[in-house]
């Protein structure tokens, strides 16, 4: 909002200000396209510099430099959002295998008929006075 504030005030009696930044929402507009999406950068610098408006260029690389890094660190979190969250999940899932497998081992467990497993009473009992 700053910048478009800026280059509408500083290039409006232009020629360039009048194609690009004739109004603040213009303004805000040629500078999320151009500035921030890098559609046709190279045309819209070659503008700059064919109106020699050399201090707006200057404006117009501070806000490119600005935005660039903006939106790298708005990647870079998203990106290790996403990496804690599988980590996260990671660990959650080794952590149910070791204690289902610790479990097991410690137990006797029987099987019945449809594959499922079962707990004998004897085993219960004795899974109380086991160190383990």
């Amino acid at each position: 909002y700053v910048f478009a504030i800026a280059f509408t005030q500083i290039l409006k009696p232009t020629a360039l200000g009048e194609s690009h930044f004739e109004s603040v929402l213009v303004s805000m507009q040629s500078l999320l396209l151009r500035g921030t999406l890098l559609d046709d950068i190279s045309g819209f610098v070659a503008d700059f510099q064919e109106a020699d408006q050399y201090l707006a260029l200057a404006l117009l690389y501070m806000f490119l430099v600005l935005s660039a890094i903006t939106m790298m660190n708005m990647l870079i979190g998203v990106i290790c959002e996403v990496i804690t969250a599988v980590s996260e999940a990671e660990k959650d899932a080794i952590q149910i295998t070791f204690v289902k497998e610790t479990l097991l081992s410690v137990l006797e467990v029987e099987h019945d008929e449809f594959g499922g497993m079962w707990l004998p009473k004897r085993s219960f009992t004795e899974l109380f006075k086991n160190q383990k």
